[in-house]
């Protein structure tokens, strides 16, 4: 019996017309059934069943908007290859970023979990900057007040 190698892509995916603080809902078949197509049409016949075997959407969670898809080593090249192109996924219009490609399920879930801790922070060091105004402006409203 022979072992095959198998490859995780963490990809994101941005919608273009949906607020960045509503949770994105697509379907794990949703997202497999138009990479698929997406490789029909750029790689033809020998794609589709190039990535066929091994290929799976993996995860995905509507919050973060971050999927998890495994294929076999080889053919992953043709998936990372067709992700930039693929425009709409379950009649919603997106784009796909591709963020890591990994030998296991672990060190995907160790890169998202950096991934998520430097967005916290980036996120919350706005926050700072935002906080302080709002405490500039309840200032001077109790100024108003006197």
């Amino acid at each position: 019996m022979v072992r095959h190698k198998q490859r995780y892509l963490v990809v994101e995916i941005t919608p273009q017309n949906v607020r960045k603080n509503l949770s994105l809902v697509i379907h794990s078949s949703a997202l497999h059934q138009a990479i698929l197509l997406k490789v029909q049409q750029l790689h033809g016949d020998f794609g589709a069943a190039a990535i066929r075997a091994g290929f799976t959407a993996k995860y995905f969670n509507e919050k973060t908007r971050i999927a998890i898809i495994r294929s076999r080593h080889g053919p992953h090249k043709l998936i990372t290859s067709a992700l930039p192109f693929i425009k709409d996924i379950d009649k919603k219009n997106v784009s796909l970023n591709t963020l890591y490609t990994g030998a296991t399920l672990k060190h995907c879930f160790k890169f998202i979990l950096n991934y998520q801790r430097k967005k916290v922070d980036e996120i919350c060091a706005t926050m700072k900057s935002e906080g302080d105004k709002v405490k500039e402006d309840l200032l001077d409203f109790k100024m108003a007040l006197e």
